[in-house]
């Protein structure tokens, strides 16, 4: 951050890596977040988001979300930032972006019929109320967590191939049924799951 903060003061400009950077695409910047916050605002203050996040991401423009209202308009390819969609208690006529650079949060959900997730997604996906896996088609890749915890089997669950974080299965009493993903950098949580036959 420092080393980037230096060469802008010098050149007052940005280079391609820095905005990466600095946008968190590639990873969440880790470690003293509130005192980075106000000097990432200050670097990128000015700038046109979007076009920034097409040269990474290889979108155009107009293809990029940066609000809730934009993500839900239909024919968002990226959204930028998190989902918040917890009073949602039924996915009839929701159209998500095909990527997400953040959360996911659709705790009110009981059923998946009808919810066409997003392809891929950097952040957590957060679907707690569904109860049955039944019609639920999740992204091949999630970056961070994936809370299913509403989940009382295993039935029909086809989980994503890459979980770049936790899985939470809490809600499962057993394990039958239950292929975990290729690969996945977190902890599993099967808290209910007693015993493994």
């Amino acid at each position: 951050m420092t080393e980037i903060e230096e060469r802008y003061k010098e050149t007052k400009e940005l280079l391609g890596e820095d905005l990466r950077f600095l946008y968190e695409i590639d990873s969440k910047i880790e470690g003293l977040r509130h005192k980075d916050g106000p000097r990432i605002e200050e670097l990128l203050e000015g700038r046109d988001k979007r076009s920034d996040l097409s040269l990474f991401i290889g979108r155009s423009p107009e293809e990029i979300s940066l609000t809730q209202e934009e993500a839900l308009s239909g024919g968002i390819k990226y959204h930028y930032g998190n989902l918040i969609l917890n009073g949602l208690s039924s996915a009839e006529g929701l159209v998500l972006p095909k990527n997400i650079g953040g959360d996911l949060f659709l705790n009110s959900l009981s059923r998946a019929e009808g919810l066409n997730l997003p392809e891929h997604m950097e952040g957590n996906l957060i679907l707690n109320g569904l109860s049955s896996a039944e019609g639920l088609n999740l992204p091949e890749r999630i970056g961070g967590y994936l809370y299913l915890n509403g989940l009382k089997s295993a039935e029909g669950l086809v989980l994503p191939k890459n979980i770049g974080g936790d899985l939470y299965l809490n809600g499962l009493s057993s394990a039958e049924g239950l292929n975990l993903p290729e690969h996945m950098e977190g902890s599993l949580s099967l808290n209910r799951i007693k015993t493994c036959t």
